[in-house]
This record gives structure tokens, sequence and C-alpha cells, in this order.
């Protein structure tokens, strides 16, 4: 704790006698102290994870020893060569940085920082022998997944696509698990569910929530050559994990949790800005990265959003009504595009069916139409005539 130096109020006839030399030589000391701890900490050794150096995300000496303690699964990091990880709220803001960003940190279920011996203390829900056995699983099936998918010549697009389609055809979100999440205010789960929200469950398991899908979208995205981010915040008001992706010079966003399989809608969110992202109520926070950091993450192009480039986004409802006809001509028995702008109920379900009376009538006999946030579904399984 530190205390209180009081400063006696001066009479008028008074005159301020000259400042203690003592103050002066505390601050001497303090310097020496700091300097001799940190000394102390540039002798410790880091530990080598098993993974090795290829599968360490930091972008500094901090962050850099926390990636390989916390892979390693280290229960109690010195950090005495970093005075800056003093201040409780720089510490907090670089161990999530570190904990979101790198996909083999498995399990850590909290974390606490001694400031009498300068020691972040970890704390996690496995042994150090079981994270690494599943970190050895996880690197063997990214690897071999990566060979599978990623072709020689494929342009960055194509990779990025690639991963996404990846995760929606051979894996599955984990219902339960959430469900167990929610009974405990997201602020633990049961130990069954474990897997569910890290790399292992949706890559190896092929089963998880949000984080599993983010942080493996992440570590294939590494192990491609690609420049990708975990982000979390919440989707509709649940709290949430997707990724960012580097194009151009644009980070734009990519929800592999939201596929095809899981919500019925086909590269929701794929590549899409900031304001389509904010439209469809995914608000980041800010803890996956440094809060000083985050503006370098913007993205506000919708050049290389998927329904732009495929012309599958409308204005209006009659733009909704002649597209939709269009693609029900066509034979296509699910038609999904997306409003730009908030649509009324009432008009799309009229104009959804004109659509379907204008190709053929039978249609509306077994039609369906979903939403999710501005994109509408529209499916029939009827044979058209």
């Amino acid at each position: 704790m530190k205390s209180f130096q009081y400063i006696p109020i001066l009479k008028a006839d008074e005159k301020a006698a000259p400042e203690p030399a003592v103050e002066e030589n505390l601050i001497d000391e303090q310097k020496s102290n700091t300097e001799q701890q940190v000394e102390q900490g540039n002798q410790e050794t880091v530990p080598e994870p098993a993974t090795g150096d290829a599968f360490i995300n930091a972008d500094s000496a901090l962050e850099e020893v926390l990636a390989k303690n916390m892979i390693a699964a280290q229960d109690g990091i010195s950090l005495k060569a970093f005075p800056e990880a003093q201040n409780f709220t720089t510490l907090s803001d670089v161990v999530l940085k570190v904990m979101y960003q790198n996909p083999l940190i498995l399990g850590v279920e909290g974390f606490e920082y001694n400031y009498g011996t300068l020691t972040l203390s970890i704390h996690y829900k496995e042994s150090a022998a079981d994270i690494q056995r599943k970190q050895n699983e996880i690197i063997a099936k990214g690897k071999e997944v990566v060979a599978s998918i990623i072709k020689q010549g494929m342009s960055d697009d194509e990779k990025r696509k690639a991963i996404y389609d990846y995760l929606n055809d051979n894996a599955k979100y984990d219902d339960a698990a959430l469900e167990n999440a929610e009974q405990n205010n997201f602020k633990h789960v049961d130990a069954q569910f474990n897997d569910s929200f890290t790399t292992y469950g949706i890559l190896v398991k092929g089963v998880g929530v949000c984080a599993s899908y983010a942080s493996v979208y992440k570590l294939l995205s590494d192990l491609s050559g690609l420049e990708s981010i975990v982000v979390t915040g919440t989707s509709s008001g649940v709290p949430h994990a997707w990724n960012k992706v580097k194009i151009g010079n644009e980070w734009l966003h990519v929800d592999a949790t939201n596929n095809l399989t899981n919500s019925g809608i086909p590269y929701f969110l794929y590549n899409a800005n900031d304001e389509t992202a904010v439209s469809q109520k995914t608000v980041a926070d800010k803890d996956y990265w440094l809060d000083s950091e985050l503006d370098q993450f913007k993205g506000d192009s919708d050049a290389n959003d998927y329904y732009v480039q495929n012309d599958l986004e409308v204005d209006s409802i009659i733009e909704y009504k002649s597209k939709a006809e269009t693609h029900l001509k066509k034979g296509e028995t699910s038609v999904i595009l997306r409003f730009a702008s908030p649509v009324d109920s009432d008009e799309l379900m009229t104009a959804a069916g004109e659509a379907l009376t204008a190709v053929n009538e039978a249609l509306l006999d077994n039609a369906q139409l979903a939403t999710l946030g501005s994109y509408v579904l529209l499916e029939t399984k009827s044979e058209q005539k």
C-alpha cells in the first residue's frame, strides 16, 4: 500500500524550509531496485515450448515471454524484466491479447499478479501433460488440413475461402456447450465441455463453439501464410468470437461460426466491413488486442464482401422481388439475399410470395422464409413444373 506525504500549510510570515534529501534518495533507491529486478529478470530462462517458435504470435518481448510460458502451461511467470507489467491494467490487456491470438494456449481459467514476487500466476483447466498432448494433436491435424486444402498457386482469397469452407464442411456447433455456458452466466463451463472452447474442439473433435471456430481459423490462416486475428465481442448481445483478415490495407470480418451448416446462411459476414458487421449486431469489444492499437484494424470497403461481389445484396423490396424471381427461375431451391438496410417483415413476406407465384404458384405450398439479421433465406423443395 502506498502512503501519502502530508505537506503543512505555511503561515504568512513563515518561509519554506529546504526540501529534504530523503525524498530524492528514496527515488534513487527505487530506480536502483527496479534496475536490479530487471537485471535479475533478464537472467531468468524462458521455457521453449515443445511446439516451437513457429506457433507463437507476439509483437513485443513481454508478449513473447507470456506466449511461451502459457503455451508451455507454466503456472508461474516471472515478470521482473518488465516494469511496465506492474500496472495491472496494462498487464491484463497484454495477457488477454496473447491468450486470444495464440491458438495453442489452451484452457486458461484465470490469472493474478503478485506485486511482492513480480509473478503472474496462470490457472489452467488441465495438467501441462494433457495440454501438451492436445497441442501435438492440434499441430498434426492443422498441418494435415492445410496440406489437403491449400494448393500450389492459390491466391490469398482462394486460401481464405478454402479454410472457411473446410470449417463449414467438417465441423458443427456445440449447442450443449453453449447451453451449459448460459446456465453458468458465461463465467465457466462444466469440464466435459472444455474442449469446445479451445482450438482442440473444432479442429480435432469437429465440434465446438465460436471461440473454437475463431481460434482454428486463426491457426489454419497462420499455417497458410495469411494474416488474421481473433476478434471478441457480442453477436446480438451474446458473447461471441470471430476473425478479421487483412486484405490490402484493410481488416475485414469473417464469421466462420455462423456458416451454412450452423445458421443456414452461407458466408455470413464473409469479408464484411465494419459497418456491415455492426448492422448485423456483431460488435467487437477491446479484449482481443491492446487498447492503444485497436484503430489499426479498421475495415471500410465492401469491395471484397461476398454478397456484394456475387450481386446478392439488394437495396429495396422491389429489387429483392426481382432478384428472388430470377434465382427461382434458374431452379434454385434456396435463394439467399441480403438487404443493405432494414426491411419491413410484412413487405418481405409479400414480396417473397409474389416472386414465388410469378415463377410457379405451386412453390407456395412448401416455401419457407427465414432471416438472420438482414440476410433472407427463401427456401422451397417443390419441383417446378
